[in-house]
């Protein structure tokens, strides 16, 4: 007789029902705060369901009303005050279309922006770009006024218009204006703006999914836009000439980049408003390969622009040809210099670090020259516990049958202070654990995660950490040994480098393993201080800040 299956709910269900992603239903699972079917039933359901019962005692115990309450009251408020928001703009914009009134078009587009509700914005990714930005942008991609009118331009993500009509008063035809965009009302403006701006009704203005059909023949001489930021986008949407693996995911602001070089003429230009990740980030080093494939003219750094967006927002500037050995104009903090492409091309995960000096980048390319080994394939690492559940399993008191646990914090310039935190010595109750083996190392190195600065300590007391430390396990043969490697890490030298190479809050892996790692060191000097490690380098400290000698 076969068993009775137990009720169970989609991941499907459960996702739409309290409106989050299955990845956040995986995080409850492993933390032990859902029980997937599959535990209990026959293993034809994966873990893709949960049982019903655990759903709804976790919903009534874990998580409480008030705040599923409160995230479905406030989607709800968006939804309808985006439904109301877009009855009260179908009048306007006739009104517009039969009166042609310029400055109540633009007005529109601005009541629309500052109308969108937050939610709305964040789950498309929808940043609306600042006047001023968008006119510099334009104007840069425009190199002479020469037969400007022909031009054919597009804006692949329009939104209500902004880029077009820029595009318009810089000289470029109505006629020639493409704009896309799945927001229909948001195209409905940008078509009324053109017309109030022009006289011109337009046809080349639509509801487009620009990546599902970036393998059009059509191909555009400037491309300027500001795509959406901040979601994952299957490998095949770019189009069949995309260069993404099919299973790779990439984020949406960069497979619009890729399918905004696959539409651009020979000699186009294109202007990218791009999240600061997209330039040093490895995610994104895909993308930047390709734009490295043509010319890059400017890279401009606009600073924090959007208004509770932490981002900073800055821009790219290509043409389609392949003549690199023009300098590249940057701008970042208010400072203007002249970086060579190649540059950029030498960079680990080809990183294009243009709040770097021509200076700055002459050291680095400098250091790289030294003889060095990396930590690619030369050690273990390990992300700290995650618990699941901080408030219920950490104690600030030591107890029978706790451990000392240490987060991040606790971590300094090889050293640690006296543990403060302590967690039950049974695993098996949290969410996330590396192989005990790995904790349990002879000699590991611990690092804070975040943090701007590589922080390390050596430990060879089996000490634990939460995770927002990591930790790596060199291998026997790797060339150094950890009290060695902690001294790099820690040196100014090797955090001069990691600043102004990957200029991140977050000590990731793949940077790290990036880095070089100057081994002959210690086979010339045997007591390693900083001073003699410059003198090994072949460069000075001088007025706080490195020099070649």
């Amino acid at each position: 007789m076969k068993a009775r299956l137990q009720p169970s709910l989609s991941f499907d269900h459960i996702a739409a029902d309290l409106n989050i992603s299955h990845s956040t239903i995986r995080n409850w699972v492993r933390a032990g705060h859902l029980q997937p079917i599959s535990r209990l039933n026959n293993e034809h359901h994966g873990n893709r369901h949960i049982c019903a019962h655990s759903y709804q005692q976790f919903k009534q115990r874990h998580i409480g009303h008030d705040r599923l309450n409160n995230r479905a009251n406030k989607l709800h408020a968006d939804t309808t005050a985006h439904n109301a928001l877009n009855q009260h703009i179908a009048p306007r914009i006739t009104a517009i279309m039969r009166d042609g009134d310029k400055n109540t078009a633009d007005a529109l587009s601005k009541f629309y922006e500052s109308g969108l509700g937050a939610s709305h914005k964040n789950r498309k990714g929808i940043f609306y770009t600042p006047p001023d930005i968008v006119r510099e942008m334009l104007s840069l991609t425009v190199t002479t006024k020469r037969n400007i009118s022909n031009k054919i331009f597009c804006d692949p993500c329009c939104g209500t218009g902004n880029f077009i009509i820029a595009a318009l008063q810089q000289g470029i035809s109505p006629h020639n204006i493409y704009g896309f965009d799945t927001d229909p009302t948001a195209i409905s403006i940008a078509r009324a703006r053109l017309y109030a701006h022009s006289g011109y009704v337009s046809d080349k203005i639509m509801v487009t999914d620009f990546l599902a059909n970036s393998d059009s023949a059509q191909r555009y001489d400037i491309i300027a836009t500001n795509p959406p930021w901040g979601f994952k986008m299957g490998g095949k949407k770019g189009g069949s000439k995309t260069p993404a693996p099919d299973k790779q995911k990439l984020d949406s602001s960069a497979m619009f980049a890729l399918a905004c070089l696959n539409a651009l003429a020979a000699n186009g230009a294109l202007a990218l408003l791009l999240p600061e990740a997209f330039f040093n980030i490895k995610a994104y080093q895909l993308v930047r390969a390709k734009l490295l494939d043509t010319h890059i003219t400017h890279l401009l750094d606009y600073q924090k622009p959007f208004a509770k967006l932490q981002t900073r927002a800055q821009a790219i500037i290509v043409t389609n040809n392949a003549n690199k050995r023009s300098n590249i104009t940057c701008r970042f903090d208010g400072k203007n210099y002249q970086r060579k492409q190649q540059d950029f091309c030498a960079n680990p995960a080809l990183i294009y670090n243009f709040y770097a000096s021509p200076k700055t980048a002459a050291l680095i390319a400098h250091l790289y020259r030294q003889p060095h080994i990396t930590l690619k394939n030369r050690a273990r690492w390990a992300l700290g516990i995650v618990t699941g559940n901080n408030k219920k399993f950490i104690t600030h008191k030591m107890q029978t049958g706790y451990v000392p646990i240490y987060k991040g914090s606790d971590i300094g310039k090889n050293c640690f202070q006296l543990p403060s935190h302590f967690i039950p010595d049974d695993f098996s109750h949290y969410q996330q654990v590396a192989p005990l083996a790995l904790y349990h190392a002879r000699e590991k190195i611990a690092y804070r995660f975040i943090n701007q600065n590589l922080i390390c300590a050596y430990d060879d007391q089996q000490r634990y950490f939460l995770n927002s430390a990591n930790m790596l396990i060199l291998h026997d043969d790797a060339g150094i040994n950890a009290k060695q490697l902690t001294f790099l890490l820690n040196s100014t030298v090797m955090n001069f480098l990691f600043q102004h190479l990957f200029r991140t809050h977050k000590i990731l892996r793949t940077d790290l393993e990036s880095l070089p790692i100057f081994a002959d060191y210690f086979a010339t000097y045997s007591n390693y201080d900083e001073a003699s490690l410059y003198d090994y380098l072949g460069i000075a400290d001088k007025d706080g800040g490195f020099t070649l000698l």
